[in-house]
């Protein structure tokens, strides 16, 4: 494989067939003015990836392309005159691409230009990527049929799969003489020598009442867009609703093995699954993360960096995935944020990745055959990620039932044991699990419905760190509401009466219901200095409010 390298802005210049002289004049006047201009990189980043939607593009194409991000600012700014708008859009092009002769491996007289966004290491974690692209931001798609190699700073064609995963966080043996990866490593071996229930089993439904889970934090914190203390509280002493499967709950369930496997791909590193852990200091508090990062890497070439790391895995069926704004609150959801917090702050580690995913599922199997991508097995043609098949399982008792939706949200599902599977070994894996269906351990309670056929269209993944100063501030308003819970649970008849007083005034009056819980809680706990919590509101949800009064006046402005 040959590159060619060369000025991006000269390049730029002449290979732009607009008045040569004039253009470079240009090019000076906007190193000039670089504070103004600067502002707008941005902006060109944005309005080519909805353009483009990949990060490569054709060497002939680029003064379409310019003209077309020219033409989209100047809709909403016309600091500049067109000419020197084009100048500047076309600086920060040159700023962020850079220009390579591929050739065919076929025919080496058969050579093309193209244009390859450069990795800017200065601006980004390198510990946010897949395969050498950025995942600070969106990874709608894979750069196909050309990647950035770790290992020669050249262009690779992708060939196969394998050249999707990302060697970055490869380590070899020597550089675990750091401190940080044998404390992990060891935290793995202590954190598997922990009993830990099946979930769902009797004995996990049992562990999880002895302690506030990460899920809950949020809400004991009276920090959770959704949920309030009061009603959290009457859920810990079984006086709750009890919780119905949805279209959103099952939706991530359904689809969290996939998350799991795809992570795994991309990074080269076995993730393994995890039951409840509880703190060891403070049991109160307990995590069951997604899964935690092992130390060896998947195709067995050696160590990892990111041993230890914490996977937390969501699908959101309706939510939008933002890439943009503050980590917690925007891109992370805060209730997520905490929960990841939580599950760091419980298993005592300092990393977690927050991945989100969108997927769709295809109306029919044509359509998926249809949605292959050419080089890569298991790649979709339209979004270049990865794209599958599982198979849905109805319970047994509730097929012929009224409620479709509870029988729906009640099914489980077979996995495959890899993604990138050709067409072929998909058709083979579907019969294979049918054929021998009989001697699976769900057959005797379920039945198979249908396979489902899935493409992931979007993908974000970014690293929270460890804050063990705030869990530790936080630490004793968890611990108050974890007393209150514990003295309801003794004491029936006061459970009653704070059942009673919540459906009387509703759920979200947390200040006045807390006043009465502390003196319920005084009345037998005299030498207790506890204050009612929740009396003044908290700056998360003072900004949520706002936040959502903001809302109802831009939409009713709308109307």
């Amino acid at each position: 494989m040959d590159t060619l390298i060369c000025s991006n802005i000269n390049f730029f210049a002449t290979k732009i067939d607009f008045n040569n002289c004039y253009y470079k004049y240009l090019l000076r006047y906007i190193t000039l003015k670089m504070d103004k201009i600067m502002k707008y990189r941005e902006d060109v980043d944005s309005i080519m990836w909805d353009l483009l939607r990949t990060e490569t593009f054709m060497i002939e194409d680029l003064e379409d392309i310019i003209n077309t991000v020219t033409l989209t600012i100047r809709q909403y700014d016309k600091t500049f005159s067109r000419s020197q708008m084009k100048a500047i859009v076309n600086f920060h092009i040159g700023c962020k691409y850079d220009n390579s002769f591929l050739y065919d491996t076929k025919n080496e007289t058969d050579k093309q230009i193209i244009m390859k966004k450069i990795e800017d290491d200065s601006s980004h974690s390198d510990d946010m990527s897949f395969g050498g692209l950025d995942m600070n931001d969106s990874i709608e798609e894979v750069i196909i049929p050309y990647l950035n190699s770790e290992i020669e700073k050249d262009k690779t064609v992708v060939n196969c799969a394998a050249d999707l995963i990302s060697h970055r966080h490869d380590y070899n043996a020597g550089r675990y003489a750091e401190k940080k990866y044998i404390r992990r490593k060891e935290r793995i071996v202590e954190i598997k020598a922990i009993p830990q229930p099946e979930q769902k089993s009797e004995a996990w439904l049992k562990q999880r009442k002895k302690c506030i889970t990460a899920t809950g934090v949020s809400t004991a914190l009276d920090e959770d867009p959704y949920n309030h203390p009061a009603k959290f509280l009457l859920e810990k002493c079984d006086r709750g609703i009890p919780f119905k499967e949805n279209k959103n709950t099952h939706h991530g369930v359904k689809y969290e093995e996939i998350g799991s496997m795809f992570y795994a791909f991309r990074n080269n590193i076995d993730v393994a699954d995890y039951g409840l852990l509880q703190h060891e200091e403070y049991p109160f508090i307990g995590a069951s993360p997604d899964g935690i990062c092992e130390k060896t890497a998947k195709d067995g070439s050696g160590l990892s960096k990111i041993v230890g790391r914490l996977l937390e895995i969501k699908f959101p069926a309706t939510r939008e995935i933002l890439t943009s704004g503050d980590l917690d609150g925007d891109i992370c959801p805060h209730q997520y944020y905490l929960q990841c917090l939580t599950q760091m702050f419980v298993t005592k580690m300092d990393e977690c990745d927050f991945l989100q995913c969108k997927i769709e599922e295809y109306e029919s199997y044509d359509d998926f055959v249809k949605d292959s991508q050419s080089k890569i097995p298991g790649l979709s043609k339209s979004s270049n990620l990865e794209k599958g098949c599982i198979i849905q399982l109805l319970p047994k008792k509730l097929v012929n039932d009224d409620d479709k939706l509870m029988c729906l949200y009640k099914a489980q599902y077979l996995y495959p044991s890899k993604l990138h599977m050709t067409i072929d070994e998909t058709e083979k894996w579907i019969a294979n699990e049918i054929i021998n269906f009989s001697s699976h351990k769900f057959s005797k309670e379920y039945v198979i419905d249908k396979p489902i056929f899935w493409k992931l269209t979007k993908v974000t993944c970014h690293l929270i760190k460890q804050d063990n100063e705030w869990m530790m501030r936080r630490l004793p308003e968890l611990q108050q509401f974890w007393d209150y819970v514990e003295f309801y649970r003794k004491h029936e008849d006061k459970l009653n009466d704070i059942e009673t007083f919540v459906k009387e005034v509703g759920d979200d009056k947390t200040a006045l219901i807390f006043e009465r819980v502390n003196k319920h809680f005084l009345e037998f706990n005299k030498k207790s200095k506890y204050k009612p919590l929740y009396q003044q509101i908290n700056p998360w949800r003072a900004k949520f409010i706002k936040k959502k009064e903001d809302y109802k006046k831009r939409f009713w402005q709308k109307k």
